[in-house]
C-alpha cells in the first residue's frame, strides 16, 4: 500500500449503537423497538467471532464459524470483498449480513459511477450505517442482527481508525488479548497469525471443526485468502 493511503478499520455496529445510545431517532422509539435493538445487539455479541487488525502496511480481517458440518461444500462466505480495495467480515446473523453486503456493494458501485473514483472506507461505513438506521425508521421491520467489520484503503480518512478490534462471542476476552498482544508496527506476516490466535481464544482455545476465513488489504487491494493459505496459518499458530 502506498504511503499516501491510510488503512482504516471500522464497524457499522458501532455507528448504529452510538446513535441509539445518544437518542438519534427521528421520534422516541417505543419499548418494543428498544427490546428489538437489545436482541439485535445480543445476536452480534453471541454470533461468530470476527477480528480486525491494522498492520504497518495493510489490514487483516478474520472470522471463524462451525457451520461447515451443516452446509458442506455450500457454506456461505463470512469474509467478503466489497470493492477492489475494501472488504468486510461480520459477526451475527448470516442472512442479515448478506443483505448488508448487497447494500455495501451497491453503495460502492454508485459512488464509483458518480465520482469516477473508488469509495473511501469512511463513506462506505457511513452509507451502510445510515441504511441500517433508516431501515427501522418506518416501523414494522426489526433491526439488523449483524455487525460488519469493514476494512480497506483510501486517500482521506475523516474518522479515527480502530487499531485492533474483536466482536462476536467472547469479544471481551478477545479484546483483552489484543490489548496485550497488539503492536502498531506489526507487519502483515505477524498480524494474520495474531488474528488466528485471537479466533482460537474466542472458541475456547480450540479451532477443531472451525472454518476460518481471512481477508487482507495490501497495496490498495483486498483479497480473501485461499483455504490452503489459511490452513497453513492454522497449522502453525492454532
Amino acid at each position: 500500500m502506498s504511503a499516501m493511503c491510510d488503512r482504516s478499520l471500522m464497524t457499522t455496529y458501532q455507528r448504529v449503537k452510538n446513535v441509539v445510545s445518544s437518542g438519534g431517532f427521528t421520534s422516541p422509539p417505543p419499548l418494543e423497538a428498544v427490546s428489538q435493538l437489545k436482541r439485535a445487539f445480543e445476536a452480534v455479541a453471541n454470533g461468530n467471532p470476527s477480528v480486525g487488525l491494522k498492520a504497518s502496511h495493510g489490514v487483516v480481517v478474520a472470522t471463524g464459524n462451525r457451520l461447515g458440518a451443516l452446509y458442506g461444500a455450500h457454506i456461505p462466505h463470512f469474509v467478503t470483498a466489497i470493492d477492489k480495495h475494501i472488504g468486510a467480515a461480520f459477526s451475527g446473523l448470516c442472512p442479515d449480513y448478506r443483505l448488508l453486503v448487497k447494500r455495501a456493494n451497491q453503495t460502492a458501485s454508485d459512488y464509483r459511477y458518480a465520482h469516477k473514483e473508488p469509495i473511501g472506507v469512511p463513506q462506505l461505513m457511513n452509507g451502510v450505517g445510515t441504511f441500517m438506521l433508516e431501515y427501522i425508521q418506518p416501523g414494522g421491520t426489526r433491526p439488523f442482527g449483524a455487525s460488519m467489520l469493514i476494512c480497506g484503503s483510501h486517500q482521506k480518512d475523516y474518522y479515527i481508525p480502530l487499531q485492533a478490534v474483536a466482536q462476536g462471542v467472547n469479544a471481551k476476552e478477545c479484546n483483552i488479548f489484543l490489548a496485550d498482544q497488539y503492536k502498531a508496527d506489526l507487519r502483515i506476516e505477524e498480524a494474520a497469525p495474531l488474528a488466528v490466535r485471537c479466533l482460537k481464544k474466542a472458541f475456547g482455545n480450540a479451532l477443531t471443526g472451525v472454518t476460518v476465513e481471512v481477508g487482507i488489504c495490501m497495496a490498495s487491494r483486498f483479497q480473501v485468502q485461499k483455504p490452503t493459505t489459511v490452513a497453513e496459518l492454522m497449522a502453525k499458530w492454532a
